[in-house]
């Protein structure tokens, strides 16, 4: 483990201080990301730099009906705490096609740090997943951090990682995943939303402009990640919408509001008093 060197009090930057502690780095563990340029070879070099170690499973050969439970280690690699807590999604073959996104046994799709991820620091959270029928053989599993990109991080090449079940099936394997962590393009189509009152007590009222016609689905979680509202639009115009939601039957905590359309996706955290 490296030891930062922090300045002193009215001292220079040390180069920890100047390339991490500007803004925080939720992170995986990507042994093999850089080996490329390093003049290494990967095997598969598209799919192999994304092979991580922060990910494990209960089971890794289960059987179709089996409930496993995916583990991730992530940490956070800046001399700054994370703005808020760390949200976690985990998909099958390819981390960038929301339809991709596992749900888990409990009816959501995302875990979290539950608190801001400290300097330094790191946390394993848990996902329980019930394995489908149909499966491609060895299919990679990929853990996607911040995949709503709230967070403002130093990186954004170490959010996504895989690990490959063993399972082995006569259907064919995994493409090839486009990904890419192009920050700019992923913000581009996104929903813009705004929730109030927020901290809400009876009534809250969703203000939001989604930049297609389509399909919505909107849920609202808990700080565990079950689904405990969800609400339906249809043939949206692309205009801006509102929405009322009924918090009076909620307890007091802290919630999260997931609206979807397509591949895009923005998630807003709800305070109830």
């Amino acid at each position: 483990t490296t030891r930062p060197e922090v300045p002193a009090p009215g001292a220079s930057d040390t180069w920890w201080s100047a390339n991490y502690g500007k803004n925080a780095d939720p992170a995986l563990i990507l042994p093999w990301l850089r080996d490329p340029e390093k003049g290494l070879t990967l095997q598969d070099e598209q799919v192999k730099r994304f092979q991580s170690k922060s990910i494990g499973f209960s089971n890794a050969s289960p059987e179709p009906g089996d409930t496993i439970t995916i583990y991730v280690e992530v940490h956070n690699w800046s001399l700054l705490p994370t703005a808020q807590p760390v949200e976690v999604g985990f998909y099958l073959c390819d981390p960038q096609l929301e339809e991709n996104r596992l749900m888990a046994v409990n009816g959501g799709s995302t875990i979290s740090t539950g608190e801001v991820l400290e300097p330094r620091g790191n946390q394993i959270l848990s996902f329980r997943w019930r394995v489908p029928e149909g499966l491609p053989t060895f299919p990679r599993i990929y853990a996607r951090i911040d995949p709503s990109d709230r967070e403002i991080e130093i990186h954004e090449d170490n959010n996504f990682g895989f690990n490959i079940l063993n399972i082995s099936t006569n259907r064919q394997p995994c493409p090839a995943p486009l990904v890419t962590n192009n920050k700019e393009k992923n913000l581009r189509d996104k929903i813009e939303v705004e929730a109030f009152p927020n901290p809400v007590t009876d009534q809250l009222t969703i203000r939001f402009k989604t930049p297609d016609a389509g399909n919505l689905t909107g849920h609202i979680y808990n700080s565990m990640g079950v689904s405990v509202m969800r609400w339906d639009s249809k043939k949206l115009s692309g205009q801006e919408h509102e929405e009322a939601i009924d918090f009076s039957g909620l307890t007091p905590g802290i919630y999260y509001c997931q609206i979807l359309q397509g591949k895009n996706l923005i998630v807003t955290k709800i305070v109830r008093e």
